[in-house]
């Protein structure tokens, strides 16, 4: 349930869920105040109760999203983390290209960017030799979405995440890493992360 600010304004000012047990319990948890509130149902920690994943809207130009995933286990509500965030690195290299890496995982993706250089040389990133002015890293949002998946492989499902990767502003969209992760022994597990230009 939701209580918007006003009818021409998609912000909720209390977001809220109310839940009755099978034997009649009834409670009810309390969410952040945001845009577009949605709740989706999956035993994602595989206690075989369903597990609640809220998302909603921040507001902001990025299109980002904020979660909470809650297990209803024996009636009652708790809290599980999302998936740890990976250490994503990236920068520009002289000769209008660029690296990322994912250390944790040895993960790297080079970028061949000399199709984006008169953008880059009018913004003053790198000089018209390809040189580059100064060190600058790429812009990596956080997580942008979460889907629930069946995970190959093992039983039941995970989520997979997809967060994007751009060059100098939020409009050069180098493209995305989408990671799957699966729940278990209290902690989430990275199966795979992978690169999917934009």
């Amino acid at each position: 349930k939701g209580i918007q600010v006003d009818a021409s304004s998609m912000y909720m000012e209390k977001i809220w869920a109310e839940i009755t047990s099978s034997n009649n319990k009834k409670f009810r948890i309390d969410y952040e105040p945001r845009y577009k509130p949605k709740i989706e149902f999956a035993d994602l920690n595989h206690d075989n109760v369903l597990d609640l994943l809220e998302s909603s809207g921040t507001g902001g130009s990025g299109g980002l999203y904020n979660y909470r995933l809650t297990t209803l286990k024996d009636n009652k509500a708790i809290d599980i983390p999302m998936p740890p965030a990976l250490n994503v690195q990236g920068h520009f290299e002289d000769q209008f290209k660029a690296s990322l890496t994912i250390p944790e995982i040895s993960f790297t993706k080079k970028f061949k960017l000399s199709n984006r250089k008169k953008d880059y040389i009018r913004l003053g990133l790198f000089q018209k030799n390809g040189t580059l002015n100064e060190p600058t890293e790429l812009m990596i949002d956080p997580v942008d979405v979460y889907r629930i998946i069946k995970v190959k492989g093992e039983k039941g499902f995970g989520l997979k995440s997809y967060r994007r990767v751009s060059g100098a502003y939020h409009a050069d969209a180098l493209g995305t890493l989408i990671s799957v992760w699966y729940y278990e022994n209290g902690k989430w597990n990275q199966i795979q992360t992978k690169w999917k230009d934009r």
